[in-house]
C-alpha cells in the first residue's frame, strides 16, 4: 500500500550548513597556533582546521584590535609588504 502523503522526507545530509562561529578565546588560540608554525607548515594546518588565511587576517587580536588601521596581513604573508621591501622594483 502506498503512502497517501505528498510530503517528501528530508535528508539531513542535504540540510544547509551554518557558518561556524569562533569565540574570542578560540580565535586567540588558533592565531597563536598559526603564528607558532614554521614555513611550509601553515598551509596544511589551515586545511586541517578548515580555515583560510584571509579569515585569520580579519580576526582582531591583542594590540592589533586596539589599532584599527593595522591588520595581521603582514604576518600571514598576504597583503602589503613591510618597509624592508619598499622602494624595490
Amino acid at each position: 500500500m502506498m503512502d497517501e502523503s505528498n510530503e517528501v522526507p528530508t535528508d539531513p545530509s542535504l540540510e544547509r550548513r551554518t557558518r561556524r562561529r569562533f569565540s574570542g578565546a578560540d580565535k586567540q588560540r588558533l592565531i597563536a597556533e598559526f603564528d607558532g608554525l614554521g614555513r611550509g607548515e601553515k598551509g596544511p594546518w589551515l586545511r586541517r582546521n578548515g580555515l583560510y588565511a584571509s579569515q585569520l587576517a580579519n580576526w582582531p587580536t591583542g594590540k592589533l584590535a586596539q589599532d584599527p588601521g593595522r591588520g595581521r596581513h603582514d604576518r600571514i604573508g598576504t597583503g602589503p609588504r613591510g618597509p624592508e621591501t619598499e622602494g624595490r622594483p
